[in-house]
């Protein structure tokens, strides 16, 4: 299972981040998970948060789409609430 994922992981890393095309709600969904990890556990502090904030701030610059940006801002918030609930 695990080279499974594997030898699919370039595909499924062009799809996130492909810049023609805008995001899908599993680009929210990874990301969301990424900031609640990074926020809910004390353990999982090596997750880099401002690179992926900075990331996704520059993958949503890429779409010229203000939408996305605010509804990144609005998923990140929520992510990060919960998360910091969850690790208090």
């Amino acid at each position: 299972m695990f080279i499974n994922i594997l030898a699919t992981m370039p595909e499924w890393i062009t799809h996130l981040i492909g810049s023609d095309t805008e995001f899908s709600i599993s680009t929210f969904i990874v990301m969301f998970l990424l900031i609640f990890v990074e926020t809910a556990g004390i353990l999982t502090g090596f997750i880099p948060g401002d690179a992926i904030l900075i990331t996704v701030g520059g993958l949503a610059g890429t779409h010229h789409n203000i939408f996305e940006l605010g509804l990144f801002i609005l998923v990140f918030a929520v992510a990060s609430f919960l998360g910091d609930g969850v690790n208090y």
